[in-house]
């Protein structure tokens, strides 16, 4: 009966994560498509600043009604609970310094959607993957086994060949798009790793986690659109002007690609959320191809064919080797410090 029911909780846990996977992609694919189109010529029509603060918003409301949902049924926020107010304190302030990488994260990927289309930002950005797995190896202690290593590899490579025009022997961007994607890349891989890591170890639920999240980047944008508009007062949109069908679905999709993500991480893992872009890459391809005039050369058919390959192989791989990383230890001196009277 036992390893029965440990069966059905593995297939349950295993049908959360794809259903993540599958969310994640569709919010995806909408954002690369919403982004280009609410464009006029080489600006947005809205600010962008409010635009993600409004979304924060939804999502910090979000969160708070399903925190007092929470409370109402009495379910415990977290399994933390002789934490002292200061550990809170401190992990909230943590917390925000992750609502800063993904403020400034946020502005960049605006700047890049004028600059680039969808499925090259898409493309080059899946391969934080490599970085992912990297900074949870040498920073978290998470052993990466050599056939899932060779699976990453194998993507990038695939991903590599989406991009390359054999046409022109070029790539398709200019270098200094290049550079922007690489440091959105570099924070993408740095803020996942963090907050998957502050999703399973800090001393506040998961709700409790995102209100603080959602409220530090409601806040920032807030600040980041007074400052805008205090810099420009005749040329930067106010507020609430230049909306439309199109922009309030740009609102509307990071507000649900927001909750989708902390799915990711809280029944997968980072390094699945980035593989999730590989896919959306393929499907912005594909949909390309088929509505928008993309002739596809075999170089870029193949290379989709090799990052779905390495998609379905990651996924349904295990990772067979038994070890202990930094988390483990931390949830370990965390529930000793639980067991203390207090």
């Amino acid at each position: 009966m036992q390893h029965v029911s440990n069966d059905r909780s593995h297939s349950s846990h295993a049908l959360l994560k794809w259903a993540a996977l599958a969310c994640l992609v569709t919010l995806q694919v909408l954002v690369g498509v919403l982004y280009k189109v609410s464009q006029t010529g080489f600006s947005y029509t809205y600010s962008t600043y409010s635009a993600l603060a409004m979304a924060e918003a939804v999502k910090f409301g979000i969160s708070a009604s399903m925190r007092v949902r929470q409370q109402r049924s009495g379910i415990k926020a977290s399994h933390h609970e002789a934490t002292t107010a200061r550990s809170k304190l401190s992990a909230s302030q943590r917390i925000l310094a992750l609502a800063l990488m993904y403020f400034v994260n946020n502005q960049v990927t605006f700047a890049l959607y004028l600059r680039a289309d969808p499925a090259s930002i898409n493309m080059l950005k899946s391969g934080s993957s490599i970085l992912t797995a990297l900074l949870w190896s040498v920073c978290m202690g998470r052993l990466i086994s050599i056939p899932h290593w060779a699976f990453i590899v194998l993507q990038v490579t695939g991903l590599f060949m989406t991009q390359y025009d054999s046409c022109k022997d070029a790539l398709l961007l200019a270098q200094p798009v290049y550079a922007a994607i690489a440091g959105s890349v570099l924070i993408t891989a740095a803020s996942g790793v963090w907050n998957e890591s502050q999703l399973k170890t800090l001393p506040l639920g998961l709700h409790e986690q995102n209100m603080v999240l959602y409220a530090g980047g409601f806040t920032l944008n807030l600040l980041g659109h007074a400052f805008r508009k205090a810099a420009d007062p005749d040329g930067f949109p106010g507020f609430f002007q230049g909306y439309g069908a199109l922009s309030v679905g740009v609102v509307l999709v990071n507000a649900c690609f927001g909750v989708t993500v902390t799915a990711v991480y809280k029944y997968a893992d980072a390094v699945m959320k980035t593989l999730a872009s590989a896919v959306t890459t393929v499907v912005m391809m594909v949909a390309s191809a088929a509505f928008f005039g993309l002739r596809p050369t075999a170089t870029n058919v193949a290379g989709c064919i090799t990052v779905v390959i390495a998609v379905a192989l990651y996924s349904t791989t295990p990772q067979n080797a038994k070890h202990v990383t930094v988390l483990d230890v931390k949830k370990k001196r965390i529930a000793n410090s639980n067991d203390l009277p207090v």
